[in-house]
């Protein structure tokens, strides 16, 4: 059992009846005794009260530290999702945009068989439309000139 200081200084020794220590150096020295010790506990409460305050703050460092660790955590997981999200979007984008080029390739390339066909339909009409007018210019000159041999032939 621990003495507390008011213990120390409320302590009487029984007197000796031959030998004994002088009763006053015995209480001074008691009382620097009891002083020291009121001290040294005096200190070591204020050391206890410490210790706790110190492991109150270190409980709450510690919720703290947990807190801005399950942010730093929640943090990470929603910029993976965000990244993966835009991932998708972007190849969503990219397979939408690849689409759309073949469609614009298709029709192009249909665009094009379809002036071609064209062309090659104005062309032929132009040879078709050569070949009747130098046919009508044939039959034409034949009908002057046979007009022009009659009306030599006719008497005026």
């Amino acid at each position: 059992m621990a003495l507390t200081p008011l213990q120390v200084h409320q302590t009487e020794f029984p007197r000796a009846r031959v030998g004994g220590y002088d009763r006053e150096a015995a209480d001074a020295f008691l009382g620097e005794v009891a002083n020291d010790y009121e001290t040294v506990w005096m200190e070591r409460q204020g050391l206890r009260e410490r210790v706790e305050r110190l492991e109150g703050e270190l409980g709450n460092m510690r919720d703290l530290e947990r807190l801005v660790s399950d942010a730093l955590i929640a943090a990470e997981r929603a910029a993976d999702e965000v990244t993966a999200e835009a991932r998708q979007e972007a190849d969503t984008i990219l397979e939408e945009a690849k689409a759309r080029a073949k469609q614009i390739v298709g029709e192009a390339a249909h665009d094009r068989e379809q002036q071609e066909a064209e062309v090659e339909r104005l062309r032929s009409l132009a040879v078709e439309a050569r070949s009747d007018l130098s046919g009508f210019l044939m039959e034409t000159l034949q009908r002057l000139r046979a007009d022009g041999a009659e009306a030599a032939a006719s008497p005026r």
